[in-house]
């Protein structure tokens, strides 16, 4: 570990959890060879994982002690926390020193003091903790924060089933920036700041004050305080950026914020917003710059979060793109040619006008990003609010339309329509139907959103665009596919549109594959194996919750809790692909399987049987 650590290292030491005790002095000794705030944070979280090592550790008490007295409030309050943590023990009631006040006369003192004027120690104990604190402190100024917080907000109270979740309604801009700034002004450094800043940033949003909104929701993200107000703040400022903003509002802001702590990530986006508005050598050449500006640096997106390797190899990926689609429009082909070949590179590349990290599950953000659904992020106003309250149609429309443009499917469908609305005699016509037909198809199965005043559902519009192109292309040897594809949508037409495919196509490559799922679907059995599969939460591989006795699993050695990574030679990330591939087998026909079993990879081989549903 350097003392200015990569993302990469950063991202790894995060999810350190156990060590031992050499271990700490080890990290200790990084601890105090580095300036770099970002590790100390996280090397100060390593070490709450791991507080049983402090009552032996002198050099551990002695950083903790330290840094409570320090001047860096963040630090301070993450050993704060872990000094009270590492103390609590369990008397004869089972009762801990939150509950029956036996701190050690250190503790209690550095309590005494911050419920008075060190407020920030306080940022990241729990709710639960707090209460007691208001308890145990009645006239303190952190419980006179607590009231406050309760009165400005109409009764919703600052403890307890998440009440201070709530906004007032209806929701006033005016009063709520008016309300906020004096209690952040009356209270500094309470608990209870980062909401506050949360709400003043909500109510700039609501204004359209996007620049403003942006800034307030970075500073409720700086709060130690890390709970919803904080970690959803980070959410809206990556929202406003992909879904409401535009290149040109970006540059507006970065010229107008120089040197901000945000100016990585505008500037990138305002690449992608360039991309999106088919901007492509302006796109380009901003991301170019990006790469030579900020390549060397280390950029986070918020808590738990930094850019990697495969961040700046996409990035060099996205500029090869952009260089591609241009080719494609300079070439020398005919216009429907050159139609085709741009509505084929954007069906096959579908992150095209995303942000790279979207479509990274481990960063925390993806869930704010792509998709309509979560314009408005859980809990928007607070618990149990609803969108008549401060969004009207005109936002979510602005928000649908950005969405939309995301969609590289929805603009390879407007370029297929276009060949065949405009070039009527092209020879391309026939691939550019069924090609329509399937963008519906992906669109129906990776479940993307309809756009506003569509009525049709993307599967009913798939299957209507698979009927036509076999209707006006009978004899292409896309008809049998299209077939296929039908009966893969719809399990009422599911028999005979597959009864349609092996009379009518009956050289077609796709005949056994339908006699073989006409067979499955007609029999009282199924082909499989005897396992009973549960989904992992990360998506890497598909647990064996159960393996029947007697049967093909069981006989081949695949044991429960074995973690199924492949099914022949496919990797497989829910139950639903591995039950895909083993019943497109036919009965006696081997699966491989590749398993982890006790940290080891290995294959297992099963010979499939048929089952009674």
């Amino acid at each position: 570990m350097k003392p200015v650590p990569s993302g990469e290292a950063l991202n790894s030491l995060m999810f350190i959890y156990n060590i031992n005790s050499q271990q700490v002095d080890e990290i200790l000794q990084i601890y105090e060879s580095t300036q770099d705030d970002d590790l100390r944070q996280i090397i100060l979280q390593v070490l709450n994982r791991n507080l049983k090592y402090m009552l032996e550790n002198k050099r551990f008490q002695r950083l903790y002690k330290n840094l409570v007295h320090g001047e860096n409030k963040l630090l301070a309050a993450i050993a704060f926390k872990g000094i009270t943590k590492a103390e609590l023990t369990k008397d004869e009631d089972y009762k801990d020193q939150w509950q029956n006040w036996r701190w050690s006369p250190g503790v209690k003192k550095l309590l005494e003091k911050a419920v008075e004027t060190d407020m920030y120690l306080l940022s990241k104990l729990e709710f639960f903790e707090l209460l007691e604190l208001s308890k145990r402190y009645p006239n303190s100024k952190f419980t006179q924060g607590c009231k406050e917080y309760t009165r400005l907000t109409d009764g919703d109270t600052y403890f307890g089933n998440n009440l201070k979740y709530n906004f007032r309604q209806p929701f006033n801009p005016v009063r709520e920036l008016k309300v906020w700034h004096r209690f952040i002004k009356d209270y500094p450094n309470h608990p209870g700041t980062n909401d506050a800043l949360y709400r003043i940033a909500r109510a700039y949003e609501v204004q359209k004050n996007y620049e403003n909104a942006i800034l307030w929701y970075r500073k409720a993200s700086q709060e130690g305080d890390n709970d919803f107000y904080s970690s959803s703040a980070r959410g809206r400022i990556l929202f406003l950026i992909n879904s409401v903003m535009s290149s040109e509002l970006i540059a507006n802001f970065l010229s107008r914020n120089p040197g901000n702590y945000l100016t990585p990530i505008l500037a990138y986006s305002k690449a992608v917003h360039l991309i999106r508005e088919d901007k492509l050598l302006d796109a380009k050449t901003e991301l170019e710059k990006f790469v030579n500006s900020y390549k060397k640096t280390r950029i986070s997106l918020g808590s738990n979060y930094y850019v990697d390797n495969n961040f700046w190899n996409d990035i060099q990926k996205r500029i090869e793109q952009i260089e591609r689609l241009e080719k494609i429009r300079e070439s020398k082909k005919n216009a429907d040619e050159k139609l085709y070949d741009e509505a084929s590179f954007l069906f096959y590349n579908p992150s095209f006008y995303n942000l790279l990290w979207s479509n990274r599950s481990n960063n925390g953000f993806s869930r704010y990003f792509g998709g309509f659904s979560v314009f408005i992020p859980f809990k928007w106003q607070g618990k149990d609010t609803f969108l008549k309250y401060t969004v009207n149609f005109e936002f979510v429309e602005k928000v649908s339309r950005s969405c939309d443009n995301q969609n590289t499917l929805l603009k390879s469908l407007e370029l297929f329509n276009k060949i065949i609305q405009d070039y009527p005699q092209s020879k391309l016509k026939e691939k550019a139907a069924y090609s329509i037909a399937l963008s519906y198809y992906y669109l129906s199965r990776e479940r993307w959103r309809t756009p506003l005043r569509q009525k049709d559902s993307w599967n009913d519009l798939a299957i209507k665009a698979f009927d036509d192109f076999v209707n006006q292309f009978p004899k292409s040897s896309m008809a049998d596919d299209a077939l296929l594809s039908i009966a893969a949508l719809d399990n009422k037409l599911k028999n005979r549109v597959l009864e349609k495919l092996i009379k009518d196509y009956p050289k077609g490559d796709r005949r056994q594959e339908a006699e073989s799922m006409l067979a499955r679907s007609s029999s009282s059995y199924f082909v499989g194996v005897g396992v009973r599969l549960q989904n992992i939460d990360n998506n890497q591989g598909v647990l064996i919750r159960r393996v029947l006795t007697d049967l093909p699993a069981s006989k081949a050695g695949l044991q429960s809790s074995d973690i199924i990574l492949q099914v022949d030679g496919k990797e497989v990330s829910n139950t639903g692909d591995v039950v895909d591939i083993i019943t497109r087998h036919q009965p006696g026909e081997t699966v491989h399987f590749q398993i982890e079993r006790g940290g080891k990879k290995r294959t297992v081989k099963v010979v499939t049987e048929l089952m009674r549903k």
